[in-house]
C-alpha cells in the first residue's frame, strides 16, 4: 500500500503514527519525532566489513522515553523548541546556540508555553505574549535560575530578539500539512492489515537483480524465506491449534500438523 503525502513526508507518517494507524516510524530523520511520532526506528548507516554488508545497530526512541528521561525530559513541545534553536529543515536557528543549551531552556518550559499560547491565543495576545516570553528566556540565559544550564550564558541573551521564533516555521511544525488537515480526505485504511508477499513477484526480483539462476534463489527462499511464511501463516490472526485433529485454524491458513521436528 502507498499514496502520496500532501506535504512533508515526515509529517505525514508521525500523523499516521500517532493515530496508532502504523506502529511506528522507520527513517534517519529525527524531524519526525518533532513532527509529533510516537516511535522512530533509526538504522544506522551499514559499513562493509569483510565481505558482507553489516548493520550492527538499531536505535528506537519513543515520545514517551523522551519525555520521561531524566537527562532530557522533552515534551512534543519542547521538541519543537529545540528545533526552533538549534534549526531544522525549515531553518538554521540561532546562532552560537548548540544542542545542550536548547535542551535545558525547553526543560525551563519555554516551548511548551510557546506551543500553548501559539495554539490558543489570537494574534494581538499572542504579541503580548511573546514580549514577556522574551524577557523570560533572557532572564534565564543570565541568571541560569532553573539550574538546567552547566553555566550562566549572558552573551546568547541578545540572540533572542522579535524574530525569534519564526511564527512561520512554528506553524510547519504546529500545523503541518497531512492528509488529516482540514479540508483533506484521509487516506481509506480499511484494508490496512498485514498480507502475505506476492511469491512470484519476489521470485521475479530476485532473478533480475539477485542471482543469476533459479537454483540459487530457490535455494535462498527455502533456507530462509518459506519458514517465515509458513510461521506467518500459522500465526497470524490469533490462531487456535486442536490437539485431536492435529489442526491449525487461523485467519490465513487452515493447515495440518503433519510432523513435528526437533530444535536443533
Amino acid at each position: 500500500m502507498s499514496y502520496k503525502a500532501l506535504g512533508e513526508a515526515e509529517a505525514e507518517l508521525a500523523e499516521l503514527n500517532h493515530r496508532n494507524l502504523i506502529d511506528c516510524v522507520m527513517s534517519d530523520d529525527i524531524d519526525t519525532l518533532i513532527f509529533g511520532a510516537q516511535c522512530l526506528i533509526r538504522i544506522e548507516q551499514p559499513f562493509k566489513a569483510k565481505k558482507s554488508t553489516v548493520c550492527n545497530n538499531v536505535y528506537i526512541y519513543t515520545s514517551q522515553a523522551i519525555e520521561n528521561s531524566d537527562s532530557i525530559g522533552l515534551t512534543h513541545a519542547g521538541l519543537i523548541f529545540v528545533a526552533l534553536v538549534n534549526g531544522g529543515d525549515y531553518h538554521d536557528g540561532l546562532e552560537q546556540f548548540g544542542i545542550k543549551t536548547a535542551i535545558a531552556l525547553a526543560c525551563c518550559g519555554f516551548g511548551d508555553s510557546l506551543s500553548n499560547a501559539f495554539k490558543n491565543l489570537a494574534e494581538p495576545e499572542l504579541a503580548t505574549f511573546l514580549q514577556s516570553w522574551w524577557r523570560s528566556i533572557r532572564h534565564e540565559l543570565q541568571s541560569n535560575s532553573q539550574g538546567y544550564m552547566t553555566n550562566q550564558n549572558p552573551s546568547l541573551a541578545c540572540q533572542i530578539t522579535e524574530s525569534f521564533p519564526d511564527l512561520q516555521v512554528l506553524s510547519l511544525y504546529v500545523n503541518s500539512v497531512t492528509s488529516w488537515s482540514p479540508g483533506q480526505v484521509p487516506p481509506d485504511t480499511s484494508r490496512w492489515y498485514p498480507h502475505l508477499p506476492q511469491l512470484w513477484l519476489v521470485a521475479q526480483f530476485a532473478v533480475e537483480h539477485l542471482f543469476p539462476t533459479h537454483q540459487q534463489y530457490l535455494k535462498v527462499f527455502h533456507k530462509h524465506l518459506f519458514p517465515k511464511m509458513a510461521y506467518h501463516l500459522i500465526t497470524f490472526g490469533a490462531p487456535m491449534y486442536d490437539a485431536k485433529t492435529q489442526h491449525i485454524h487461523g485467519l490465513l491458513a487452515d493447515a495440518a500438523v503433519t510432523k513435528i521436528y526437533p530444535q536443533p
